[in-house]
């Protein structure tokens, strides 16, 4: 758009266009914000993200384990989890074929225990379709500990 970067930043422009298609629309809470457009707190917000995403992953670290008060979320290299996972990417060449096992790892690392099951879920059916099995089936009877 050839508008000066001064109004795009920080949403300005996409703010004023809410507010003038309707004062109603801009007062919704955006859902990845959890704020509406027109939000004193989303300035702040955003600066904190930005300055979050500029911060290197050490750092990033120990602000999700101590200050975010999510260290019990993350998966263990060491979880039935993860040795699952990597027992159907062993089992099936369609995963190595579309997925890098380096990264693999770095999404096992630095996943909480969310993102991880939304992974593990697609792998497993990635493995379903093309040998029609699981190895999530020898799994079956264990308990994962949740």
């Amino acid at each position: 758009m050839n508008c000066p970067d001064v109004q795009k930043s920080g949403y300005k422009l996409y703010r004023d266009f809410l507010l003038t298609l309707d004062p109603k629309v801009a007062r919704i809470h955006n859902r990845d914000w959890n704020l509406p457009i027109t939000s004193k707190k989303l300035h702040i917000k955003l600066l904190m993200e930005n300055v979050y995403r500029r911060l290197p992953q050490k750092a990033k670290n120990v602000i999700q384990k101590y200050l975010l008060g999510i260290q019990g979320q993350y998966v263990g290299p060491d979880s039935l989890y993860v040795k699952c996972l990597f027992e159907e990417i062993k089992n099936c060449k369609l995963i190595a074929d579309y997925l890098s096992y380096s990264e693999i790892e770095k999404i096992i690392r630095h996943s909480r225990k969310t993102q991880l099951l939304v992974f593990f879920t697609v792998i497993s059916y990635m493995e379903e379709v093309k040998r029609n099995r699981s190895s999530i089936e020898s799994y079956y009877d264990t308990d994962f500990g949740d």
